[in-house]
């Protein structure tokens, strides 16, 4: 959910994360920019946006960052910000400016710049979006409507092209100890907030986020007009609280030596067999590939087995929220509107 993004985040051109050192070198940077001059200006480790009135041993993050925290008003579209947020916000800018240029001097018809305006006015488009209303969603929403196994579910979620979020995460990355190497990774992911504490922990502003998130999963199958809306909420949001007693803490998932686990594909199949990995993986376009590296081994286990032992049923109604979710900026507005506000 943190990544999905939204029309009014794009076009306000705000950030994200919390506040750290070098957020005003990065403002002066954009300054600089808007001026005709070089972005980069003097940069290093911001010293005035430590708070030194707070022990490091107590708490290194506010140590290194509380006074620029406590100074910086975080942006009315955004949940989080700093610096890497500012640049980001500022990329954002910089790129819808080079679109306006580009749709100010009319490209010709079949350019790189015509193509890029296209794509940029049929997002924008609102207008044009909220009349099709949920058309352009309907196939989408029918293959997943049309599942009927687990093997079928993951053929499904296994495809490039599908954009939802799934029990397993798989896909593409360097190989952490072969740099000059491509690796397909297999590692613990399905959960639509942040992480396993908006789940498991019972403070006040978790268990408020739990209602919250709850009513946004019914909110978004309501307006998809999903069957029997509610009972399907609660069912995901179940699941959801299942796969989250599964996953490792932050801490636990950056200890590099925890997580590089190679596996051949027989020794994939050995360690969890509950999942239909050889659908994932034709689907995925790999149907052949011998050489995985797993995260969060024993997590990877449960949440296979986690999946074969959840209906079908459930899944089908998992998978459209996150399809829908995670859809949303293309979606009419009042899904947009949604996505935005929880």
């Amino acid at each position: 959910m943190g990544l999905n993004i939204n029309r009014r985040t794009m076009l306000l051109g705000a950030g994200a994360a919390t506040g750290v050192a070098l957020g005003a070198g990065a403002f002066h940077g954009a300054a600089r920019a808007a001026a005709g001059k070089a972005g980069i200006d003097t940069w290093g480790v911001d010293l005035s946006a430590m708070d030194k009135s707070v022990n490091p041993g107590d708490d290194f993050f506010r140590h290194v960052g509380g006074t620029w925290m406590k100074n910086t008003p975080i942006p009315a579209d955004r949940s989080r910000w700093g610096s890497f947020n500012i640049l980001a916000a500022k990329s954002e800018d910089d790129v819808k400016t080079v679109l306006d240029d580009a749709r100010r001097k009319k490209p010709k018809a079949g350019t790189v710049e015509r193509k890029a305006v296209d794509y940029y006015e049929a997002f924008i488009d609102t207008a044009g979006i909220d009349a099709k209303g949920l058309e352009p969603a309907k196939a989408d929403l029918g293959r997943i409507a049309a599942v009927q196994t687990h093997e079928e579910m993951a053929a499904l979620l296994g495809g490039p092209e599908f954009r939802a979020n799934a029990p397993l995460g798989v896909g593409v990355n360097l190989d952490a100890k072969r740099p000059d190497t491509y690796v397909m990774g297999v590692g613990q992911a399905g959960l639509g907030m942040p992480d396993r504490d908006y789940y498991l922990k019972d403070d006040k502003k978790f268990a408020d986020t739990r209602a919250k998130y709850r009513a946004y999963v019914e909110q978004m199958l309501t307006l998809a007009s999903y069957p029997n809306a509610a009972a399907s909420a609660d069912a995901i949001v179940a699941v959801e609280r299942q796969i989250a007693e599964t996953h490792w803490p932050r801490e636990k998932s950056r200890n590099r030596d925890l997580t590089y686990n190679p596996k051949t594909r027989d020794e994939l199949l050995a360690f969890a067999p509950e999942f239909p990995w050889q659908a994932a993986l034709d689907s995925f376009g790999a149907p052949n590939h011998d050489f995985f590296i797993l995260v969060q081994v024993d997590a990877i286990q449960a949440l296979v087995k986690l999946y074969r032992a959840t209906p079908v049923s459930t899944w089908r109604a998992y998978v459209a929220f996150h399809y829908l979710n995670g859809m949303a900026d293309v979606l009419p507005k009042a899904f947009d509107d949604a996505a935005f506000d929880f």
